[in-house]
């Protein structure tokens, strides 16, 4: 018994041995296939090619690379992430509205209002001339800048103010106007541009802007974009 037990650890030694060897020899020979021929006493020889193994010899073959194993089980889901911070929706109004012109006081047309603010056409007539103003009510300030011509595309004769910038009141305040010329053509266009802040949004105003003595007098058209702070 102790001689077998002997011979089955010489075994398993050498066999532990030349799984050794063949990891060296893997590394050398970049993943090629090994082979050993094993004696019944547990000797053997690691050959790189396939060898003619002897009487009495088993021929054994490996590669220092396995197959791959099964995948293994899925781990548990993790953690949702926490939510990101919210958008900023933005509100698009359109808006084409007309007035006719009154002496005293101006005629007001509402033209929309959003964020607390409300923007008004003004139409007033004197004499010898019409006016067409945009005006704003409500608390913040408005910045606003408009390039004018005549309805030719040509220089007004009425001086028109280009650059605006005010604070808010419950009245309103004008950030626009338009005035007829003297001669003909008298009637007169501006695009403006204009910003609301207010203390919850921004209001951007695209829009056209006229004025004449025919009818409807005053005219306002354009988009006004409504975006929260």
């Amino acid at each position: 018994m102790l001689n077998c037990t002997a011979a089955r650890g010489a075994l398993a030694a050498t066999v532990t041995s030349i799984l050794l060897l063949g990891m060296v020899a893997a590394s050398e020979a970049h993943a090629s296939t090994l082979w050993a021929c094993v004696k019944k006493n547990g000797s053997a020889h690691v050959f790189r090619r396939k060898p003619r193994c002897k009487r009495g010899e088993s021929r054994l073959s490996w590669n220092s690379r396995g197959p791959a194993g099964k995948n293994g089980t899925s781990g548990a889901r993790g953690v949702p992430g926490a939510a990101g911070a919210p958008g900023q929706p933005q509100k698009a109004l359109a808006f084409s509205v007309g007035s006719e012109a009154a002496i005293v006081p101006p005629a007001l047309t509402t033209v929309f209002s959003s964020a607390g603010v409300t923007v008004r056409l003004s139409c007033s007539s004197a004499l010898t001339s019409s006016s067409a103003a945009l005006e704003a009510a409500g608390s913040g300030r408005v910045e606003s800048g408009q390039v004018n011509s005549t309805s030719e595309g040509k220089a007004t004769e009425e001086l028109q103010r280009s650059v605006w910038d005010a604070s808010l009141s419950s009245t309103g305040v004008p950030f626009a106007r338009l005035k007829t010329n003297f001669t003909a053509p008298a009637g007169n266009v501006a695009h403006v541009n204009a910003s609301i802040a207010t203390s919850s949004a921004v209001v951007v105003i695209d829009a056209f802007l006229s004025v004449g003595f025919s009818s409807p007098g005053c005219q306002a058209r354009g988009i006004a974009y409504s975006i929260p702070l």
